[in-house]
């Protein structure tokens, strides 16, 4: 059998180093057993950070399939709580959708010895036993739970969180605001971060307060061209005489784009259109850009 041995130290075990211990668990597994030595790994204290780098490297290693049995000083020494027993427990057995085989387990202080059918049987009540224990410190924390909201006074529905949705900023997207489109419902979802039923609710809320105005957004969106579907506003039309007219003013293309709120490849197809009719006055354009500089 391909044997892994774990150990760790911690802060107080002073004089103890792990590799006396590991040096333990390899004259177990090999003079004892017989078995051969796949990895020797260890942990020393909490560390700084309290990550085990060696339980990682552990974990690992049997889920690749690389040792039969797992021996350790103590199952103290592998896990930190009754909770963890339990998962080192569901990662030593098989696992059919992985393709891994159940791994052994030897932890010679407590006398836990799974590679014996008395011992597999030992060691499966203990787990049965830690997973009632979990389970009813779980249950037990969500009624703790429940009286402290309870106690709060708050509606306890254990649904979703109430959406602490601003009514001024969904109101200013709803009626459009600082000269932008009013915005359709999935766009609000979106740009608030919450579902689009969420929105419709809290719009009708607003509605039924008398809260938002219609009006405002007609008037809004029919400057804007309305909405498309999918919330994308309808194309407005350019009017050539005001394209003219500001083009030869010396606006320049940003500036034009941003005025009549229109992409660069309309304006430019505009201005193309103009000009193949003879209606841009290239010079009459260069002497106001001139003007315009030396008025600065």
């Amino acid at each position: 059998m391909r044997a892994v041995l774990y150990t760790r130290t911690s802060a107080v075990d002073l004089g103890v180093t792990t590799a006396d211990l590991l040096a333990e668990l390899r004259r177990y597994a090999t003079d004892v057993r017989g078995w051969n030595i796949a990895a020797e790994i260890s942990d020393r204290g909490p560390g700084i950070t309290g990550r085990r780098e060696g339980l990682a490297g552990l974990v690992a290693s049997i889920r690749a399939g690389e040792a039969d049995v797992l021996v350790t000083t103590s199952l103290a020494r592998l896990c930190r709580s009754q909770s963890h027993v339990v998962d080192v427990a569901d990662l030593l057995e098989a696992d059919g959708r992985e393709g891994r085989h159940e791994v052994a387990l030897v932890a010679l202080d407590d006398v836990v010895d799974t590679t014996t059918p008395d011992g597999r049987v030992h060691w499966r009540d203990s787990v049965a036993l830690f997973r009632r224990i979990r389970h009813a410190h779980f249950s037990e924390a969500t009624r703790l739970a429940r009286m402290k909201v309870a106690l709060r006074g708050v509606d306890d529905t254990w649904g979703r969180p109430i959406a602490a949705i601003n009514p001024l900023e969904l109101a200013g997207y709803w009626h459009g605001s600082a000269g932008q489109r009013p915005l359709s419902v999935r766009e609000i979802a979106g740009k608030m971060g919450y579902g689009q039923a969420t929105i419709r609710k809290r719009l009708r809320e607003l509605l039924d307060a008398g809260k938002l105005h219609p009006e405002i957004r007609d008037r809004h969106l029919a400057k804007a061209g309305g909405l498309r579907k999918g919330g994308r506003p309808a194309a407005t039309r350019i009017d050539p005489v005001d394209l003219a007219a500001r083009w030869h003013a010396g606006q320049s293309l940003t500036s034009i784009r941003k005025t009549l709120h229109c992409g660069g490849l309309r304006v430019d197809a505009a201005l193309a259109e103009l000009r193949s009719k003879g209606r841009l006055d290239e010079g009459l354009r260069q002497a106001n850009i001139e003007k315009r500089r030396q008025k600065r």
